[in-house]
């Protein structure tokens, strides 16, 4: 064999094994590849990089989906042609991490524009009533009943009308009525209830609709559709009411037989009216909208968010996920804020957890916040709509007390308190006085007695073992020389609240001097629940008054700092502070913006107080002590948390807010979160508290506590000049 083709036999052998070891590296290669991609369509990563953490749930969304332990369907209703894509991309990424979190979730989109969509709405419908299917035939039953106590009514009143004419001509037969053209005359009262009787077979008419009413096809009872009947027939009981209570007065002393007679006839006619009227007003005032008529309404009102199992559903409207403009095309606005996160992981936990709990509002103020039903007034919804927003979306309960006029405590067995529904106590501050209260002597005692009773009120509370929460308003008794009655009650908790006293600030700036009346404190009680939950963001106190742990306090009372006002030279806690809070009182000055006053405030050492710890004031406080015998107590520890501010969580604190980086953002996001998480605490979920989706709104920095600032002024006044010699050194050294 020559040279040459031996050569060329190795140089074929080479490329073989060349060629073999490609073929393998390829084929390796793509079993690698085919591998990996199984495993991922298995188990995937990703990387949330975004500064608010977009993609990332926040602890307490998962906890929340943690608490399903069924197939639980998240529904959304809506007309794709009508939905913002970045609303829909926002709402699609949000169901991939919540089904990622849970696998027991799944999700369904409806299109209300396509036409198949109405016998998937009726399917779903189908669906959600057939669990209520008793409950449905009954309420069927009670509107049929209310349908046949208006017609029968309506025929009683005609009776009435009829017998108080027959009485005025009894009573001018005597000469003993009033003179015919009197208001009071039954022949004129007359007038009045054939114009009730006629307003009675429209509520014939309108009840007998709601009974065989149809959603989306299915057969529903429309209860929310029978209050306005269920008035006028409550309406015509009460007048027939006040009817037969005439008649029985008129037959006692009169002394004509011919109207005694007459009105003994006309009583027993009014009180069967009266006595039907009221039974039918009464069963149909009590009838609640099962959960699946609030799902079908939320679908016809507009888009809709719904979270169904096979026990329940709860309808969100998809317009509440993006609360700062809305999901509609066109808005631009769908990326701005979006609480859906929120709204969708708290419905999903509510239909799996049945400690919903009871937060009772202690009140000595003249107006009400809540109506009849549980649900808030205006005056109510005025000082705090965000709070009631708040309950409802996490399946708190509220209730009222006001001291003011009622001297017991409200009855929450309707409401089924217990073991399996908590209750806390949310004392609210004292009305404040303002100058026109001084120059009331009336309107001052009146007041004063409103204090007592709050204070009396708080004092029975803790006494009888009840967890609470207790806002402070500074008083100007103290400087009369009478006692605080709130602070009073404070301290035998062994908290001492120095209600004398608010805190003030003052600063330095080209128009003047600047008083300042809120603060925004830093928190404190790294180790504590509550604490965890709001970290990292502002919280504002106005009229902040100091709080410390009494000297008193019994050894088994434990008390945490929340939130403290770091000592700083400008700061005190001034004790004339009344005519400060006066011109916010007045309009004069905004309780958000620092006054610039003629005579600012200045520390007086002889009744000013600066802080007595290294730590400066503390505003806000939870203590805890063992149980006591009580209603409230014998399930765990008595727990107490006690804000220095009458108003820190109302409306006008809350919702404070400013753009930033083209988004609506709250300034002071931790008041809510602060509420929250107390009131979590107070019911004994420490469980559920954690941080909530709405913190992470925009980039926020962090609190620096004073060690660590120390070691930065360190670093930046030392290390950095040591770090250049340090570099020069050693550059000198490597060139020689």
């Amino acid at each position: 064999m020559s040279a040459a083709q031996a050569g060329g036999k190795g140089a074929a052998a080479r490329r073989a094994r060349y060629g073999v070891s490609t073929a393998v590296l390829v084929i390796a290669a793509t079993i690698s590849c085919v591998l990996a991609a199984g495993l991922a369509s298995m188990r995937s990563v990703r990387w949330d990089l975004t500064a608010t953490r977009e993609f990332t749930l926040a602890p307490r969304t998962v906890k929340l989906l943690q608490a399903a332990s069924a197939p639980t369907e998240i529904i959304i209703s809506a007309d794709s042609a009508s939905l913002d894509p970045a609303a829909r991309r926002r709402i699609g990424d949000l169901l991939l991490e919540f089904e990622r979190a849970q696998p027991l979730l799944r999700s369904t989109w409806i299109d209300t524009g396509s036409g198949a969509a109405g016998a998937t709405l009726r399917e779903l419908m189908e669906r959600l009533a057939a669990p209520h299917e008793p409950e449905l035939s009954a309420q069927r039953r009670v509107l049929e009943a209310g349908q046949e106590s208006a017609a029968r009514l309506a025929a009683e009143l005609a009776q009435i009308a009829e017998g108080l004419k027959a009485l005025g001509d009894a009573l001018d037969a005597s000469g003993s009525g009033p003179d015919p053209d009197d208001r009071t005359h039954p022949r004129n009262q007359a007038g009045l209830v054939r114009t009730t009787a006629a307003r009675l077979p429209a509520a014939q008419s309108g009840l007998g609709t709601a009974a065989g009413a149809k959603v989306f096809g299915v057969a529903m009872p429309a209860v929310d559709a029978a209050r306005p009947h269920a008035q006028t027939i409550d309406e015509a009981a009460r007048l027939a009411g006040a009817v037969a209570q005439y008649a029985q007065a008129l037959q006692a002393r009169s002394a004509s037989e011919a109207v005694a007679r007459s009105a003994a006839s006309l009583a027993q006619v009014a009180q069967s009216a009266r006595d039907d009227g009221a039974r039918a007003a009464d069963e149909l005032a009590r009838l609640r909208p099962v959960e699946a008529l609030r799902v079908a309404r939320a679908l016809e009102a507009s888009a809709a968010v719904i979270v169904a199992t096979r026990s329940g559903a709860v309808a969100l409207p998809l317009e509440t996920l993006f609360p700062s403009g809305g999901a509609s095309a066109g808005t631009g606005a769908a990326d701005a804020v979006f609480a859906g996160e929120q709204l969708v992981a708290t419905a999903v936990g509510s239909l799996f957890d049945d400690s919903a709990p009871i937060a009772v509002f202690v009140h000595a103020h003249n107006a009400r916040l809540l109506d009849e039903r549980g649900e808030p007034t205006p005056q109510g919804t005025g000082a705090f709509g965000e709070v009631f927003d708040r309950f409802r979306l996490t399946r708190v309960t509220p209730a009222e007390w006001p001291v003011a006029t009622e001297a017991l405590r409200p009855d929450l067995a309707g409401l089924k308190a217990g073991k399996n529904r908590p209750v806390y106590w949310i004392v609210l501050g004292a009305p404040p006085r303002g100058a026109a209260d001084l120059r009331n002597a009336g309107s001052v005692s009146e007041r004063n007695a409103r204090l007592v009773k709050l204070g009396e009120a708080l004092a029975t509370l803790l006494r009888a073992g009840e967890n609470v929460l207790a806002c402070v308003e500074p008083s100007d008794l103290p400087a009369l020389g009478e006692r605080d009655p709130v602070a009073s009650a404070l301290a035998e908790f062994g908290v001492q609240s120095d209600s004398a006293r608010v805190i003030v600030s003052t600063r330095s700036s080209p128009q003047g001097l600047l008083t300042y009346s809120f603060h925004t404190p830093r928190g404190a009680s790294e180790g504590h629940p509550i604490r965890g939950a709001f970290g990292g963001l502002t919280a504002i106190v106005p009229w902040a008054t100091p709080l410390e742990r009494a000297s008193g306090a019994a050894a088994d009372q434990v008390t945490h700092p929340l939130l403290t006002l770091p000592e700083e030279d400008g700061t005190w806690a001034e004790s004339s502070w009344q005519p400060i809070r006066e011109l916010v009182l007045r309009g004069v000055a905004s309780p958000l913006a620092p006054m610039l006053l003629a005579d600012p405030p200045k520390f007086d050492g002889s009744r000013d107080e600066r802080p007595r710890g290294e730590g400066g004031f503390v505003v806000a406080l939870a203590a805890e002590r063992p149980a006591v015998a009580g209603p409230g107590g014998g399930g765990g520890p008595q727990r107490l948390v006690v804000v220095g501010s009458p108003s820190w969580f109302e409306d006008g604190y809350i919702r404070a807010s400013e753009d930033v980086a083209g988004r609506r953002v709250r300034l002071f996001p931790a008041n809510l979160e602060l509420l929250d998480a107390a009131g979590a605490w107070l019911a004994g979920q420490d469980e559920r508290i954690a941080p909530g989706p709405q913190s992470r709104d925009v980039p926020r920095l962090g609190e620096l506590d004073p060690g660590a600032l120390r070691a930065l002024h360190l670093f930046i006044i030392l290390g950095m000049p040591a770090l250049v010699l340090v570099t020069g050194g050693l550059l000198r050294v490597l060139r020689g």
